[in-house]
């Protein structure tokens, strides 16, 4: 959200309109995925227990509904502009020049956008995983169950956030 505000301005009507509170709530994810990555970083170069890792956060993984909510409303916004990812010009224009920066290997917005939409299913399918490869004596065992069943319970509560939200929607 900083650095588009920083290259349109706060007069963009964009900053607050769909794209805007999307780019705020991706910020509030960001101290907690950057957590979780240095937990798991330094539980991989040790032990080796991601399990534990994973039991620990699993819980807050419910606060990506709130995302996925901003998400899906940005989505449904975009393609009633026909796949304009903003209603302003000036918006568009920075959002061209970041594609064609080399950083972004030729991705658009929506590519990086939907990244915390595959977020909390593609965890839980590595714990499916992790949790077939994973002998029952080995000491990371009983973690990995419970680190999936509490994932499964977050994308459970995710999708009913969503399947609610478009429920309220068609009421109004």
């Amino acid at each position: 959200h900083a650095p588009l505000e920083a290259a349109v301005g706060s007069r963009c009507e964009d900053v607050d309109g769909p794209l805007g509170r999307l780019l705020k709530e991706l910020a509030l994810l960001e101290p907690f995925n950057s957590a979780l990555l240095g937990e798991l970083e330094a539980e991989v170069a040790g032990n080796g227990n991601v399990g534990r890792v994973f039991r620990r956060f699993a819980p807050f993984l419910k606060m990506f509904s709130r995302y996925l909510e901003l998400y899906e409303a940005w989505s449904d916004d975009r393609k009633a502009r026909g796949g304009d990812p903003s209603g302003d010009r000036d918006v568009c224009a920075f959002l061209g020049a970041a594609a064609a920066d080399p950083r972004c290997r030729s991705l658009d917005l929506a590519s990086f956008l939907v990244a915390p939409v595959q977020r909390v299913p593609r965890y839980r399918l590595l714990l499916e995983e992790l949790a077939k490869r994973t002998a029952d004596s080995h000491g990371d065992r009983a973690d990995l169950d419970a680190a999936l069943a509490l994932v499964s319970e977050a994308a459970g509560h995710n999708n009913n956030a969503l399947a609610e939200d478009a429920h309220h929607a068609t009421l109004a």
